[in-house]
């Protein structure tokens, strides 16, 4: 089982982000999935998080995630860091949302995974502000391996048909193929 824990702001579609990560692999993966999103009526702008379990067999726990193997972070800053990585609980994954300029502080963390500016893939696709959700499944397909970028693909064109599908279709494939790995 994989446990993942996305972390944002309000208004940054974390917690759609998980639910298309459930849906891609419970639908069109045929796998075991689970999302838990934490938020309360908090307006945009305030921290969101939400978790996510994948499996093969069934799951059975139903709580909070407090020792991730993969954490997805919409806002660096917005992350935090301090907490889950304390006592030994190092995810084995991180994907981040970070422009190249700011990657040394992945470094500084002894994290591996991967790193890309999101917010600017989507701006450039959209040409508006548009959440980057897509953009990080994109890169969390091709950091983990855990899910196929054709079942997230599916799972974003099912849940918004007609053309912003497939904007949010092709800045998933983008992200994918433009992530940084470290």
């Amino acid at each position: 089982m994989q446990e993942i824990s996305l972390y944002g702001l309000g208004g940054q579609g974390v917690v759609v982000a998980a639910h298309l990560l459930t849906s891609a692999a419970g639908v069109y993966e045929g796998r075991y999935a689970q999302s838990i999103p934490a938020f309360t009526p908090e307006q945009r702008g305030a921290p969101v998080y939400a978790h996510v379990r994948l499996s093969d067999e069934p799951i059975l726990p139903h709580s909070y995630i407090y020792k991730p193997d993969c954490i997805v972070s919409f806002l660096w800053n917005a992350t935090p860091w301090a907490q889950l990585i304390h006592k030994g609980q190092r995810p084995v994954f991180c994907v981040a949302n970070l422009p190249h300029s700011q990657s040394p502080e992945l470094f500084k963390l002894g994290l591996c995974g991967g790193f890309l500016d999101a917010n600017a893939i989507t701006q450039e696709t959209f040409g508006t502000a548009t959440p980057p959700n897509a953009a990080m499944l994109g890169a969390f397909a091709a950091t983990t391996g855990w899910i196929g970028i054709g079942a997230l693909v599916q799972a974003i064109l099912a849940f918004w048909p007609g053309e912003r599908g497939e904007r949010n279709a092709l800045v998933a494939r983008r992200a994918f193929k433009n992530i940084t790995k470290f």
